[in-house]
């Protein structure tokens, strides 16, 4: 089993090279682009909104693990900001009616854990010890 573990400040200033460091193991690991760019965005947009929105900058930072074997590449995020389970957070607001000329006609916020969905297939998430701790699976192909 290969894994990374990486401890984030609460601070966006620091995504960038937490993200950096993913995206080498990702090419170091064998990952095909399909699943470099799905990990990459749930990373991206689950640690973005525990920062901004779960106060991770108040408690102490994140935790980020990285885990891969045959099965399956597992991303798990935890912080000790306040309690939320993002699997029941409510939909994001719908579109507006056509036409949608611009990408400013789409409302902004909400739509994190919609594109967490659709590019994990697997979620899950449990509040222990104190923490929010977020578990992303992707299967990884068999040849």
């Amino acid at each position: 089993m290969r894994a990374l573990n990486v401890e984030i400040p609460g601070d966006l200033g620091a995504l960038p090279g937490v993200a950096a460091r993913i995206e080498e193991a990702g090419t170091e690991w064998g990952w095909p682009a399909s699943i470099a760019y799905a990990v990459q965005l749930c990373l991206e947009e689950a640690t973005s909104n525990s920062i901004r929105h779960g106060e991770a900058w108040r408690s102490g930072g994140l935790r980020v693990t990285l885990t891969q074997d045959d099965a399956a590449i597992v991303l798990e995020i935890a912080d000790r900001g306040a309690a939320f389970n993002p699997l029941q957070a409510p939909p994001p607001p719908p579109p507006p009616p056509p036409p949608m000329d611009k990408l400013e006609d789409i409302m902004p916020g909400g739509h994190g854990i919609a594109l967490m969905r659709k590019f994990c297939p697997g979620i899950s998430y449990r509040r222990f010890d104190g923490a929010n701790c977020l578990r992303l699976v992707f299967p990884v192909a068999r040849n």
